[in-house]
């Protein structure tokens, strides 16, 4: 009741945490067990006892329904379901004060370390840690900055006579993170805060009191202890599953307690995106975590003056939990992004500047994760190539988007030796979405100029790789946007400048281009040996498949001039599950027409060549799918390093559709003799005079 899917109404009643308990446990057998039916049924009714006979009702109409969503509520005769919208910390109002004292649980190490030292840098708050390890304990031996781990080894070796390597071993794992803790607090007391550590198990209530009671004055609180031991549902034991749970929930109820009578501004806790849509072999991981965030919904009731944050972390990778590689095997079946740590730091602090949100779930867009559909309808996203907002500024805003193989399907038909590239079309699509997320009221994407490619984009290996996609207002309607990478050693930190990949100035206005039509020139006669797909897409020239196989006719040339019929016709998925996602820059018809610059030199020069430059690409129309058009593909220049071409896509009446002036592509290698069909095409020259032939 009130407790799963009301706490995100201002009107919910009185929340019970444990029912969000049972609904994040609920949600992993739903994973877990997918023949079976798994329903948490939430309810807001004041006095529900009034009520039974229709909440009874409602609940069996809602378990023998076909809809297979986990989580639902029932609100005045409603139905209500729980979605979620990406979006960027408001930076307005800022939450922790200069010089604050900051009890943190579980902070000497992982992920909190990692934050709790950035807020030492910026706000040099004072710590008070409490962390179940005795550091301070360990012989003074063992804590020689200058021992190598094959001496600590040695020594252990000597004090652990007749013990079995493999427990010798996790002595010095515990040894090294001990060593790295005591580094840490070094560090941290290096930048002239105060850094009290106490060895406290987070469960024992009276202890947790004892070393809140020594100070007179605590500012906030940050609950980030936690412990995660993976196992299905069938094998999960008793213990395990009761030591999960009591670090997270007795954690947080002895904390409350102990602060129940204390004056405090601001709490926090870690829980787990994994509480929002549970996940398998973490039944007890996401129980707790759902509860610790309804926990803190319940304190945002009573005391609505104070800050309560709940941050839903995916895995992180290089730090904290998702470095145990069971842990990680498990993330990584399960189809979880991991989050590199300096974007998760960087996410964390721009958040200590917004108070409007108390749950936020950091996380890429795992639809393949999301059972209940939280996230909506993958073919109906507004910008499917933007995904998680980085920065936003004044001027423009900075989105990631992995490019994943799994996800991105159409790299499949995009290869060249086996390598997955992307196109110079979908760059241009994917600058204008972020341009169309700025342009507000201005909803027509009209012209991109000053576009080029000075780096393409592969996916060595196949392997997933991040983009970082920026727009900025430059005047009225205008936006100049960039795709930039930057490469991230294995823990997540950043190595090197960004590379710039893509960049172009965007306009949008709020009506359509004035209509262009032309006189269609005369056709030229052509013909040609084979069948057309075979003679154009040939891996060795040009390099698409499936989807990109737009090339359904050679109507005309000249030897400068070619006239092509182009259609969008594939059946096949552009983004896994998504056939027909919406566009703002048309992308696969303006990539046909990039093919046929490429098939022109193929019937001339036997050059493969690659989009580099554009001047001018006017869109005039909307095109449509299963539809013919013309492009014309006009050669205008060839120099030493890249060849100019002017496009125009119509119609069969000349209506001018997409325009593409001064396109610049790149001249690579000539083609392998066997490669060649020059031979193998048949048109007369343009040039009267020369009345040649080419055969």
């Amino acid at each position: 009741f009130d407790s799963v899917v009301f706490p995100y109404r201002e009107d919910c009643g009185d929340i019970h945490p444990l029912f969000a308990g049972l609904s994040g446990l609920l949600k992993t057998v739903n994973k877990e067990m997918p023949d079976t039916r798994v329903k948490v049924v939430d309810f807001s009714y004041k006095q529900p006892k009034k009520s039974i006979e229709r909440i009874t009702e409602l609940f069996l109409n809602e378990l023998l329904c076909d809809n297979t969503r986990c989580e639902v509520g029932y609100k005045n005769k409603k139905r209500y379901g729980l979605s979620m919208k990406t979006s960027i910390a408001d930076r307005t109002q800022q939450i922790i004060s200069p010089k604050d004292t900051l009890l943190v649980t579980g902070g000497a190490g992982g992920i909190t370390y990692e934050i709790i030292k950035k807020m030492v840098e910026k706000y040099k708050v004072n710590l008070i840690i409490l962390d179940i390890n005795d550091i301070y304990s360990t012989d003074q031996k063992y804590l020689d900055k200058t021992s190598t781990q094959a001496e600590l080894m040695g020594l252990l070796k000597e004090d652990m006579p007749g013990v079995k390597p493999i427990e010798i071993k996790r002595a010095l794992d515990r040894l090294m993170r001990v060593r790295l803790s005591l580094e840490n607090i070094e560090y941290l007391e290096s930048m002239g805060v105060s850094v009290e550590y106490n060895c406290v198990d987070v469960t024992d209530a009276k202890a947790v009191k004892k070393a809140v009671d020594k100070h007179e004055q605590i500012d906030g609180v940050f609950h980030a202890a936690g412990m995660e031991m993976s196992q299905f549902i069938p094998k999960k034991e008793l213990w395990s599953f009761e030591l999960v749970v009591d670090v997270k929930v007795k954690g947080m109820q002895n904390l409350l307690a102990a602060f129940k009578d204390r004056k405090y501004k601001y709490f926090f806790t870690f829980s787990s995106v994994t509480a929002r849509f549970g996940n398998e072999g973490q039944v007890d991981y996401t129980s707790a975590n759902d509860f610790l965030g309804k926990t803190l919904f319940r304190q945002k009731q009573l005391h609505p003056e104070r800050t309560y944050k709940v941050y839903a972390w995916t895995a992180w990778g290089g730090v904290g939990m998702a470095t145990n590689p069971t842990v990680k095997k498990v993330l990584e079946e399960r189809g979880i992004q991991f989050l590199p740590m300096e974007q998760g730091v960087k996410f964390f602090m721009a958040d200590l500047l917004d108070k409007t949100e108390s749950e936020m779930v950091f996380s890429g867009l795992d639809y393949s994760f999301d059972k209940d559909g939280l996230l909506g309808d993958p073919g109906d996203m507004a910008f499917p190539f933007l995904d998680t907002p980085i920065e936003k500024t004044p001027a423009g805003m900075t989105y990631s988007r992995v490019l994943d193989v799994e996800r991105d399907v159409f790299l499949h038909d995009h290869t060249m030796e086996d390598v997955p590239l992307f196109l110079g079309a979908t760059g241009i699509e994917t600058m204008a979405e972020v341009a169309r997320s700025l342009s507000e009221d201005k909803a027509h994407f009209v012209e991109l100029t000053h576009f080029q490619i000075p780096y393409g984009i592969k996916l060595l290996k196949g392997r997933p790789k991040e983009l970082l996609i920026s727009g900025d207002h430059e005047e009225d309607g205008v936006f100049k946007c960039r795709i930039t990478s930057q490469f991230k050693n294995p823990k997540g930190l950043v190595m090197g400048e960004p590379k710039l990949h893509y960049e172009g100035q965007y306009r949008f206005a709020q009506k359509p281009l004035k209509p262009k039509k032309i006189k269609l020139p005369q056709f030229n006669r052509v013909s040609f040996e084979g069948d057309l797909e075979t003679l154009v897409y040939n891996p060795k020239r040009l390099f698409m498949f499936g989807l990109f196989n737009t090339i359904t006719d050679i109507n005309s040339f000249d030897g400068k001039t070619l006239i092509t019929t182009i259609e969008d016709k594939s059946k096949k998925e552009f983004f896994k599950g998504v056939k027909e996602p919406r566009f703002v820059a048309a992308p696969i018809l303006v990539d046909a027409m990039f093919q046929t610059g490429g098939l022109l030199e193929f019937f001339t020069t036997s050059r493969t060549v690659l989009p580099f430059k554009i001047k001018s690409l006017k869109f005039y129309k909307d095109v449509e799918r299963n539809r013919e058009y013309f492009c014309i593909t006009k050669k205008i220049t060839s120099g030493i390093e890249t060849n100019t071409y002017d496009l125009k896509l119509t119609d069969k009446k000349g209506n001018v559709f997409i325009e593409v002036s001064r396109f610049e592509m790149v001249k690579l290698n000539q083609l392998d003799p066997e490669d060649r069909i020059v031979d193998r095409v048949d048109f007369t020259f343009s040039n009267k005079k020369q009345g040649a032939k080419v055969k």
